[in-house]
């Protein structure tokens, strides 16, 4: 038994149908055995570089937030006793 849909026809009985995918992997696309991080070298060594500038940009932008507190707190000490800077 046959019904045809708006241009589609149907049939009663079950029907494998395959579809082909979109896009087919050739040997060019596939990544090399090696690349298994999925980032090439140079990447790689520019994400290490830049961790490490922000880590001591971090470390010094701290530093300073401290030696700039401790030298007010010492300017601050000095008034109180009433010495000359």
């Amino acid at each position: 038994m046959s019904i045809t849909s708006p241009g589609i026809p149907v049939t009663s009985s079950p029907t494998l149908v395959t579809i082909p995918s979109a896009s087919t992997t050739s040997e060019t696309e596939r990544p090399k055995e090696g690349n298994t991080l999925g980032l090439s070298k140079g990447a790689l060594a520019g994400v290490v570089v830049s961790a490490t500038c922000s880590v001591i940009g971090l470390v010094f932008g701290i530093g300073f937030k401290i030696y700039k507190h401790r030298k007010q707190v010492r300017m601050e000490k000095q008034r109180a006793e009433g010495g000359a800077f």
